[in-house]
């Protein structure tokens, strides 16, 4: 279990260059879209779309690492007045509803992509094939998934008094720890 997690975290990372990646060539094409438009007289027709489908892509590339550090949104008013137990059954629930989630949106974000390929959709003025940007979204998804799936075993594991297995997890095991100490 911790190789898989460790290659989950070079996944991760690996996305989260390419996310910023992403991010330094929609500034460049945005930069030399307008130096086109402005400066040259002859703007880049695809850029627009380019830079909506690395915007997209940079999205979603992004969500394994937020979810991996546990740094997306969450709503601690009501769950942070509960006694440790709460909490951590709290945990167990909402991983399962984001796999739940995960799976349903792999699913139709794959039928959707391999529907695009099989129809060979393109964007109107660059004529970009759409279907590999598609594809991004499901496959993204399902690393998120499977940092769920060890966050859920990390959940119950914690939720039964024993150490997680992944380093991102100690800290809530730590607070736990603190809060019966």
């Amino acid at each position: 279990m911790r190789v898989i997690a460790q290659g989950l975290r070079w996944l991760v990372w690996t996305m989260n260059v390419l996310a910023g990646v992403a991010l330094i060539l929609m500034t460049a094409l945005v930069v030399l879209a307008t130096v086109m438009r402005y400066f040259v007289g002859a703007p880049l027709m695809f850029s627009d779309e380019l830079v909506g489908l690395l915007f997209c892509g940079t999205s979603f590339l992004a969500i394994p690492i937020s979810l991996l550090q546990r740094r997306h949104i969450s709503v601690d008013i009501v769950v942070g007045n509960l006694p440790d137990r709460g909490r951590r059954l709290i945990d167990v629930l909402a991983v399962l509803i984001f796999i739940t989630f995960a799976a349903a949106f792999i699913y139709n974000a794959f039928d959707f992509a391999d529907f695009s390929r099989q129809i060979g959709s393109s964007s109107d003025i660059g004529s970009l094939l759409l279907w590999p940007w598609m594809m991004v979204l499901p496959a993204t998804f399902l690393v998120a998934a499977l940092i769920a799936l060890i966050q859920l075993v990390d959940a119950v594991r914690i939720l039964f008094g024993r150490p997680p297995l992944m380093e991102e997890n100690r800290e809530l095991h730590a607070r736990g720890q603190e809060l019966h100490a």
